[in-house]
């Protein structure tokens, strides 16, 4: 779930929320300070993704898929031409 962070320029103090894209969209990315019931400031930093392999497996994986086209193709595959050029 996506943490969201806003800070309150009344409270100096910096508030996360964690709710869903859906949620955010329907608030409008308008949080109000419960204290002094003002609008916060979105504050934006850095970010990342998670995966469960690393970008150089996910490359050797694309790799190997990428030669096993290729030797169909190149075999006469009927079924795999037609996936890469259409009829």
């Amino acid at each position: 779930m996506p943490k969201y962070n806003y800070f309150c320029e009344q409270c100096n103090k910096e508030y996360t929320f964690n709710i869903s894209i859906k949620e955010y969209d329907e608030c409008g990315g308008v949080f109000v300070c419960d204290v002094h019931k003002i609008e916060m400031k979105r504050l934006y930093g850095e970010f990342s993704v998670k995966t469960a392999r690393s970008s150089k497996e996910i490359v050797e994986d694309i790799k190997r898929e990428k030669n096993k086209i290729l030797e169909k193709a190149k075999s006469g595959n009927m079924s795999t031409i037609l996936d890469i050029y259409g009829e």
